[in-house]
């Protein structure tokens, strides 16, 4: 019961080519011109392409979520729900910035947000990329 949403099976791994790793990369993504946002009340994807593959950055505050276990677990959720959409997933830069109200949800709900907001995040992003495309 340690991880419910863990897929059957051997253990996915979250590589290092598949994370932010530094503010630069953060700051990137928030300075976007062109990042589209998905707002869902306990969080905010952000999303910038990039020319690689689809990567993830993760913003947990200590204000919004005091507790550094409840902070770790919502990490967890938010990574193990991205890998498990990744593949469909565009080349770009995502960053999940979880909000205070996050920490009231049970996993369940968690689960089920963040599972229904990367298709919109996708949308978005592809809107947007279409419309960048067409002004230039």
């Amino acid at each position: 019961m340690r991880n419910m949403l863990a897929l059957p099976g051997k253990p996915q791994g979250f590589a290092r080519c598949c994370r932010l790793s530094c503010s630069a990369d953060f700051k990137r993504v928030f300075r976007c011109h062109q990042a589209p946002r998905v707002r869902r009340g306990c969080f905010t994807i952000y999303s910038c392409p990039n020319k690689t593959a689809a990567r993830l950055g993760i913003v947990v505050s200590r204000k919004a979520v005091p507790h550094a276990a409840a902070r770790n677990r919502i990490k967890r959720f938010v990574r193990e729900s991205f890998r498990r959409c990744r593949m469909q997933l565009p080349p770009a830069d995502f960053v999940v910035v979880c909000h205070a109200s996050i920490a009231c949800l049970s996993r369940s709900k968690l689960a089920q947000r963040l599972h229904a907001s990367w298709p919109t995040a996708v949308h978005q992003h592809q809107q947007r990329q279409t419309c960048s495309s067409l002004h230039t």
